[in-house]
């Protein structure tokens, strides 16, 4: 996992002082990690006569792009091909470090333009806001930016791509972004997605571990999960039978495809025994013949999923659920708005074996149920690992993963809530029936002893990376998706 910090100005001045680190030479290394990114790119481009623009704002973010053009100034290929770089500053320097490297770069002969009409160049570089911006684009620098975004070349954005926020709509859309010292929270909010692309973390004259703890008092808003943190079910032992790996019960309703979706996929993630429970009679789920079919729950079950396609008879399944406490449990889609929610979380305290997996519609509507407030969906995206945090320290014993773009799962431990983010899915998982797969991956995990954080951790990272397995981002189906996650 890596960290990922909300405002690292902290840890910035803290590393100064502690390594005895000048801002200069910081911004040096980070022109330089930036001057990289541009010769790899010019390195496999074939024009003749490359051109670099950089767009440099008025702050530190503009003087990165001020040393980066002196870097790049009169430089030359491998293959003898001369870089022609050039700068567009909308406003002057204002930070005392940007004027002097406006001043070096001068000095250098780095070609300044005033406009951005006919600008063709190879590779862009946006130094215009990065992390500094708060609160909404003004109207000429959101006209500005979607200016730069009508410009076809390689994009590479510093630090934060500009106007990346939850507060603005228009962002700019880079090919790639070097972003300095620590991941940032930006980076992957909702639009970060389309906004970010590659996302390279530079050095600033120290290693990045010496960066993230030379305040130790500055903690990481949340943890970034990777493919290595993933933790497939695999069986190791050999003396085993169908009972080794749990059972789960799917608890089905009104809507019969929803709890089929997520049966299959619990039972193609390693679960031993997958019973369908029709409390709607739907005519005992025929088909699939792998999956059991019971009009009540079994007797003897690990896990219990619940939720998906349920309609009226959310009822039913909060009953079994306050009855049988002990039982783990993930709950999605229907119960998720139901007003007897609170009661359930309640019963089961203290258990830390409940999974809860909404999407923001829903979790703005479990949010109301549980007291925590009325919230719209857009208020939401807006603040999701806060809001979230909040639920979790009101039912520190549940295990949140609030759906999107970047789902975030939350779980209360050492006496606060903790973020975990889940960068990997495609925009193919944007289909009914993939928020079904989610929680029968979840459940079988819950059936198979996994404890609850470990199984929505694992269960979302198998979800988004099978996602990525999809050759075809419109065309794929839950069953698709299921079938992806047997090749992990």
């Amino acid at each position: 996992m890596q960290k990922v910090f909300t405002d690292i100005r902290v840890l910035d001045a803290a590393a100064r002082k502690k390594y005895s680190i000048t801002e200069d030479v910081m911004m040096e290394n980070a022109a330089a990690a930036l001057e990289k990114e541009v010769l790899d790119f010019l390195a496999g481009c074939s024009t003749p006569k490359p051109v670099v623009l950089i767009v440099a704002g008025t702050g530190n973010n503009g003087g990165d792009g001020y040393a980066l053009a002196r870097r790049l100034c009169g430089k030359t290929l491998s293959d003898g091909r001369k870089i022609n770089v050039c700068i567009f500053a909308p406003k002057p320097p204002k930070t005392e470090i940007a004027v002097f490297q406006k001043d070096t770069a001068v000095k250098t002969g780095v070609t300044f333009v005033d406009t951005l009409e006919n600008a063709k160049p190879d590779v862009l570089v946006d130094c215009f806001l990065g992390s500094g911006l708060s609160g909404k684009l003004t109207q000429d620098a959101e006209n500005l930016v979607k200016r730069l975004n009508e410009i076809q070349a390689f994009k590479i954005a510093c630090d934060v791509p500009s106007g990346l926020s939850a507060q603005s709509d228009t962002f700019f859309v880079a090919d790639k972004t070097v972003t300095m010292g620590a991941l940032k929270m930006q980076l992957f909010c909702e639009n970060g997605k389309d906004s970010a692309g590659t996302i390279v973390c530079a050095d600033l004259g120290i290693s990045r571990d010496c960066f993230e703890l030379s305040d130790s008092a500055v903690q990481p808003e949340a943890y970034l999960l990777e493919k290595d943190d993933l933790r497939l079910p695999h069986r190791e032992k050999n003396n085993v039978n169908k009972g080794t790996f749990g059972h789960l019960a799917v608890l089905g309703g009104e809507k019969r495809g929803a709890a089929v979706i997520a049966s299959k996929a619990a039972f193609a993630f390693g679960t031993g025994l997958v019973t369908l429970v029709d409390n709607a009679d739907n005519g005992g789920f025929a088909d699939p013949e792998d999956i059991l079919c019971s009009n009540s729950v079994p007797t003897k079950v690990s896990a219990v999923a619940a939720g998906m396609g349920l309609g009226a008879f959310c009822d039913t399944a909060v009953s079994y659920l306050c009855a049988n406490p002990k039982v783990p449990c993930v709950i999605d889609a229907d119960l998720c708005h139901s007003v007897k929610l609170p009661e359930l979380l309640f019963v089961r305290k203290n258990l830390a074996n409940t999974v809860l997996t909404p999407h923001p519609k829903e979790f703005a509507d479990v949010l109301e149920i549980c007291g925590l407030g009325k919230y719209t969906v857009e208020q939401v995206q807006q603040n999701r690992i806060g809001l979230a945090g909040e639920f979790c320290t009101k039912f520190p014993d549940a295990v949140l993963i609030l759906k999107g773009a970047v789902p975030v799962i939350l779980a209360f431990n050492d006496g606060k809530p903790v973020a975990y983010l889940n960068p990997w899915g495609r925009p193919c998982l944007a289909k009914a029936g993939s928020g079904d797969v989610l929680s029968g991956l979840v459940g079988a995990l819950l059936a198979q002893g996994y404890d609850a954080l470990k199984a929505a951790q694992t269960a979302s990272l198998a979800h988004a990376l099978a996602s990525c397995k999809v050759e075809c981002d419109y065309a794929m189906t839950p069953f698709e998706l299921i079938e992806c996650v047997k090749k992990l």
